[in-house]
């Protein structure tokens, strides 16, 4: 069945960081946070969230690297069906170094920042097999170019005390990917992926 659509209601909030050697190049390290918003918000205000991430454009000081940041919102006609918004912020590291600790931490505290406002009920830690698809898929939604049915597990470990899985995913001779769910203070819907070279030893946030 069908309705009216209302644009003021924004149910669901999706927020990509993306790293890489160009604001809209092949990223290197993907953040990613899933969470719904509070019932009977009111009327989405984008300003809130684009605020609590506005510190990851400015790691670099006053003269920051290149960035894109892009606002989708999506509301369908459809009875039952939630309006979607979606951040996305890239990044660039210029030259392709490796993204430096300031902005990974910049990230999560941004990412804490925005949680501060929304509905945490959103989900419980995976288990083992919950927390392989769930890699899978976040890989796909971090990098569109990868099939997720082709990624294999290399490696996984379950951190229980801080509600984390890091889960290794391969494209053999082409991609390894380092997955880390729950990477902000172990909150389901929050990720964290690093892509390397097969030949790269990778180090996710949060190891140790």
């Amino acid at each position: 069945m069908f309705g009216p659509i209302d644009l003021d209601a924004v149910d669901v909030l999706r927020i990509r960081v993306a790293c890489s050697s160009a604001p809209e190049g092949p990223s290197l390290e993907v953040f990613l946070l899933d969470t719904h918003l509070p019932p009977g918000a009111g009327p989405f205000e984008e300003s809130v969230y684009l605020k609590a991430l506005e510190p990851v454009l400015h790691t670099h000081g006053p003269r920051p690297e290149p960035c894109v940041v892009r606002l989708t919102r999506t509301h369908r006609s459809e009875s039952g069906t939630h309006g979607e918004a979606e951040i996305s912020v890239g990044l660039s590291t210029a030259g392709g170094r490796a993204v430096d600790p300031a902005t990974r931490e910049a990230v999560l505290s941004a990412f804490r920042d925005v949680l501060r406002r929304v509905d945490l009920v959103n989900g419980h830690t995976p288990d083992h097999a919950e927390a392989i698809a769930e890699a899978r898929l976040r890989v796909q939604e971090g990098f569109p170019d990868v099939d997720a049915a082709s990624l294999l597990v290399t490696d996984e470990e379950h951190r229980a005390s801080a509600g984390m899985w890091s889960v290794g995913l391969a494209l053999p001779e082409v991609a390894r990917f380092k997955v880390l769910l729950g990477c902000v203070d172990g909150v389901p819907g929050t990720t964290h992926i690093t892509r390397r070279p097969t030949t790269e030893v990778v180090d996710s946030v949060g190891t140790g």
